[in-house]
């Protein structure tokens, strides 16, 4: 079956609590919300709107909306109305029938909803709050709470994405009703933030990348800057544990047309009429939607969309506020980036052909190949010209940071032992380069071809070429292995944010470790991420990893049956810890020679959904695959399933009919969790798994090589591409490319699997 996409809207805005004043924007935000969220061209959701119910029976809605999920569903809960606590500090959300001094059965318990998100099979989640929690009351807009709960701390889970409309210390707002012409008020405005909300999904504006979806993300950065336009009392927050993308709305061009629902923000002022527009044309209204004609849909210029409509005020503060299309917009910012060249006159009087550069000048095309391959990379011009041409800004990951690289161009002459760089007659430029502190690469360019080549050499083994004396300032050999590509480019991205974090966390991370140490005398144990907040996400996983892995081990002393494992990586960004952390690399050449002479192999099971393949570029895909070929070179057979179910077991090693233990520190909430299993169940539950896995995997085969070229294959790698690759950095070996400065880290499993890859029949 499809996932399904279901939302449930509680609002209350009417209150047998004489305390609690009436909301009257509640209702307003609800139906105009329902009607975006419903609407197939916007959210798609199947809508369950409960408006001014009892406790009693919003807690059943809530209870079977959250109990009858689908795995893979996706759900989302909205809230508006009046928060509330307790003498205890907890939290509450009003109901028609609250009465304050009976918080606990007259209204609807965060702590329930808590209990009923856990319960549920989905862990695609997102709540969204219209309601406050405490802060001073401001004449310019009513409050909808008067008490100091926090929201996000309540609620906040794995899986699940938490929006609320402020912070713990502040008032959510209600826009102040309009009046008619007579000073008469009318109908009531949404509130501050449903109001941006709504208009965020409704209008698309919220798609920020303009791929066609929002995520969550997206609608956060929208809401928050919208709501911190309108007043700087209140400001959105945003909690999130999902561990995938989670598209609340599209927002494709095809869709965009008026709702059947009342308008969605209050009258903006009239647009700018555009200086060439005729008369007989009303400029100071937009139609709302683009203007489809006979040729091709496009607009006629003399008219404006709503897409085109450009309007310029003055806020009361001085600022002034400009309101513009998204396509002006983008049209506008991809201009800044675009630096024109006329290149040569047509035969046509008085027009140019435009060479559109947006990096100038840029003679060997790195920043387009770059752009092209790898378009989360970005890639300005160095600051530093003198020494190093091009910036690369790493991006970061679920727990990786970001890393920068520094790049120097040259072109390159021969290729007889490697590629040779030159100086470009500034020898000295070279120097200056290899000799700074921060990370870079010298990248020589081959541009011969009808595809620009370029080939990245480490800084670090371009200065031991120049300090050795085998190569004069104006030349540095660069192997052909090391020609970027997504198997070189993984690498680098995942050596150099594994590095950075690393670093920072030296000596910190050597304190933590020693002070935990204690621990691992404990038959189990489960250690909060707070404990160890000082250290990066990074710092976390390597101390989480080591102890497993010492944990691992030293019960596997007691063990005389080959055990099976369940490991949790899924992702590039999981999996390049066994390429790059030295104990890694250890821990299993120990435990596959602990069972290397059994006539029964070592197994380890992985769970990588087709989601998570799609989702990942090759760069990444590519980490997964030399993980798990690492393993195969070990002797330890792996065996890779695909039910996304299986992605939320816990990492943990199994002895066939007699016991278990969990060693898990990936994803987890905290930074390990170990545990001895001698229940009959639980064992069962791990073996089930295992079958299952075994049963189920993609990477299937007799032998090893079969394996993995089935993996290969899942993965939608190149298997002739791959083996060659493999071979030829085997054969260079990655130090001159990748040589990590924290020594936690190595490169010696990558030339090991890299060379065994290599050497694999075809």
């Amino acid at each position: 079956m499809s996932p399904r996409r279901l939302a449930l809207l509680v609002a209350t805005d009417e209150y047998a609590e004489p305390t609690l004043s009436r909301l009257p924007s509640v209702n307003t935000d609800s139906e105009r919300l329902s009607a975006v969220l419903s609407d197939p061209r916007v959210g798609g959701y199947g809508v369950r709107l409960l408006k001014n119910e009892p406790s009693y029976h919003a807690n059943a809605v809530v209870e079977e909306f959250f109990t009858e999920a689908r795995f893979d569903d996706l759900l989302l809960l909205y809230i508006s109305g009046h928060g509330l606590k307790d003498d205890h500090g907890r939290l509450y959300f009003a109901s028609k029938n609250t009465r304050r001094e009976r918080l606990g059965s007259s209204a609807v318990s965060s702590a329930f909803i808590h209990e009923q998100m856990a319960k549920s099979r989905s862990r695609r989640i997102l709540v969204i709050l219209d309601c406050c929690f405490s802060g001073a009351f401001s004449v310019s807009g009513r409050r909808r709470a008067a008490e100091q709960v926090d929201a996000i701390e309540r609620l906040s889970g794995r899986g699940r994405a938490i929006l609320t409309s402020s912070t713990a210390l502040q008032y959510s707002f209600e826009s102040p009703p309009p009046e008619g012409p007579e000073g008469d008020v009318t109908d009531p405005l949404p509130s501050v933030f449903s109001g941006v909300l709504i208009d965020g999904l409704h209008t698309g504006e919220a798609d920020l990348n303009a791929d066609g979806l929002i995520d969550v993300g997206e609608l956060y950065e929208y809401v928050y800057r919208g709501v911190r336009r309108k007043t700087a009392h209140q400001t959105p927050v945003l909690s999130s544990e999902l561990e995938g993308p989670f598209h609340v709305a599209f927002s494709s061009p095809e869709r965009r047309s008026p709702l059947v629902a009342p308008p969605f923000s209050s009258p903006s002022p009239s647009p700018v009429p555009p200086p060439d527009a005729g008369t007989g044309t009303d400029s100071g209204t937009s139609s709302g939607t683009d203007s489809d004609s006979d040729s091709g849909g496009r607009a006629d210029p003399s008219e404006r969309s709503a897409e085109d409509a450009l309007s310029v005020r003055l806020t009361p503060d001085g600022l002034m506020e400009l309101s513009i299309g998204r396509r002006q917009f983008l049209m506008a910012g991809s201009a800044l980036l675009i630096q024109p060249q006329p290149v040569s006159p047509e035969k046509q009087a008085g027009r140019w052909a435009i060479d559109f550069s947006p990096f100038g000048d840029d003679p060997y095309r790195f920043a387009h190949f770059i752009r092209a391959h790898w378009p989360d990379v970005t890639i300005s011009r160095s600051l530093s010209p003198q020494e190093s041409d091009w910036m690369l800004t790493l991006p970061g990951g679920n727990a990786f940071g970001g890393a920068v690289l520094a790049a120097q161009m040259h072109g390159h002459l021969g290729a007889d032992d490697g590629l040779s760089t030159v100086g470009d007659g500034n020898p000295r430029r070279v120097t200056r380069f290899v000799g700074a502190s921060y990370r870079g690469l010298l990248v020589a360019a081959e541009t011969s071809g009808e595809t620009p080549r370029f080939f990245a050499l480490g800084k670090h083994e371009a200065r031991r070429q120049l300090n050795s004396g085998l190569n004069d300032l104006r030349s540095v050999k660069i192997p052909s292995a090391y020609e970027l590509d997504d198997l070189t480019y993984g690498v680098l991205w995942a050596a150099a944010n594994l590095d950075d974090a690393l670093q920072e966390d030296e000596i910190p991370l050597a304190e933590n470790r020693r002070r935990l140490r204690s621990y691992g005398s404990l038959p189990s144990s489960a250690v909060s991420r707070e404990v160890v907040g000082d250290l990066t996400k990074v710092s976390q996983m390597w101390l989480g990893s080591d102890f497993c892995a010492q944990y691992i081990m030293n019960q596997l002393k007691t063990w005389n049956d080959v055990p099976s494992y369940w490991t949790r990586e899924k992702s590039g960004e999981e999996a390049c810890m066994w390429l790059l952390i030295q104990h890694k690399y250890e821990y299993l050449r120990k435990t596959g020679r602990r069972f290397a002479g059994s006539p029964t192999p070592s197994m380890r099971a992985f769970c990588i959904p087709e989601s998570e393949v799609g989702d990942a570029s090759a760069a990444h895909r590519t980490l997964i695959f030399l993980a798990i070929a690492l393993m195969e070179m070990l002797k330890i057979q792996v065996r890779v399933c695909v039910d996304p179910a299986y992605t939320e077991i816990e990492g943990f090693v199994l002895a066939p009919r007699r016991q278990g233990m969990i060693a898990n520190w990936v994803r987890g909430r905290g930074i390990w969790h170990v545990d001895t299993v001698g229940r009959r169940s639980d064992v069962a539950g791990f073996g089930d798994a295992v079958t299952y896995a075994t049963a189920y995997s993609v990477a299937a085969g007799e032998t090893a090589p079969q394996r993995l070229r089935s993996l290969a294959e899942y993965l939608d790698l190149d298997w002739p591409w791959l083996r060659r690759r493999c071979g030829e950095l085997g054969r260079a070996g990655w130090r001159g490319l990748v040589q990590p400065r924290s020594r936690l880290l190595g490169t010696g499993a990558l030339d090991a699997v890299c060379s065994y890859v290599g050497e694999l029949p075809e």
